[in-house]
């Protein structure tokens, strides 16, 4: 068994081929991350609390950004997205719209008081659905050798886990009040 590294070159034509999917999986990952932030743009006015408001202000904010670094790990890879961003806005608007939807019906269903509290539901598995997505862009980057998308990648997942435990705490925070004392955040 050797123990020194092995490299393999790949032909231009491979290269270009496994190039062009990574930004068909950027042009998903750009829509997931649109879809997190408008639903969560559309929440943070429906709550109440004004300290679990400021903490999802800051977290739209950060989605904001978080959609600026898809731009920034097609540089990294070398790609340019697969999607124009208008389509990509469409698509993670309806993307977003459909899960809002989804949680209203989910949450009532379930016995959950208040529309703020069920989008909360939706955001967690929202945000991890992005998360993921950032995470599989990480992972393109380290098969394809692009030390500047993983940087990128690498952070946002490590922001999106962070919010990913906030987002979380507060669903569970409220979560007594909305099924059994039907009350809102």
């Amino acid at each position: 068994m050797t123990t020194t590294p092995l490299l393999v070159e790949l032909d231009e034509a491979t290269l270009t081929a496994q190039r062009q999917r990574a930004a068909t999986w950027l042009a998903t990952l750009a829509s997931l991350q649109t879809g997190y932030q408008q639903l969560l743009g559309r929440t943070v006015p429906l709550v109440r609390d004004p300290q679990v408001r400021t903490w999802l202000t800051e977290l739209h904010d950060a989605a904001r950004r978080h959609e600026a670094a898809v731009d920034e790990i097609a540089a990294g890879l070398e790609v340019r997205p697969a999607a124009p961003h208008p389509l990509t806005a469409l698509t993670g608007a309806v993307l977003g719209l459909g899960r809002e939807l989804a949680g209203q019906v989910q949450g009532l269903l379930a016995g959950g008081r208040g529309p703020a509290w069920r989008d909360l539901r939706q955001l967690n598995l929202s945000n991890l659905d992005s998360m993921s997505a950032f995470a599989v862009a990480e992972q393109l980057g380290l098969a394809l050798g692009r030390p500047r998308a993983v940087d990128v990648a690498f952070r946002v997942v490590a922001e999106k886990s962070a919010h990913q435990l906030l987002l979380r705490e507060v669903f569970l925070e409220f979560a007594a009040d909305a099924v059994l004392y039907r009350r809102d955040v």
